[in-house]
């Protein structure tokens, strides 16, 4: 509902004004995000396997990641470039980022 509030209305403009982002990817991407943090909050604080609306909670968060990146994946002008993982720089950027942060820890 806050989306919906917070987001605007471009169901009265023309096609040429709204331009070519879509808002769907937007509410999918952030109810994915948003359903793997409310786990991962609440699994500090009981069992998962004990929870079944977590394992459900889950289920749709990684089902919602999983469309969004086959969407982006397939649109012709995504919101995120996921066709640079292909590239050996990139995922060479992405190993030693990882590696940094887990030797801070």
């Amino acid at each position: 509902m806050l989306a919906r509030l917070a987001l605007p209305d471009v169901g009265n403009r023309l096609p040429e004004e709204r331009g070519s982002a879509h808002v769907w990817p937007y509410l999918v991407f952030a109810f994915a995000q948003g359903s793997l943090q409310i786990v991962m909050q609440q699994v500090r604080f009981q069992v998962f396997s004990a929870s079944p609306g977590l394992i459900l909670l889950t289920a749709a968060g990684i089902a919602a990641l999983g469309w969004f990146a086959y969407h982006q994946w397939h649109h012709p002008a995504p919101l995120m470039r996921l066709h640079a993982l292909r590239e050996k720089v990139f995922q060479a950027g992405l190993v030693i980022t990882i590696c940094r942060g887990r030797s801070a820890i």
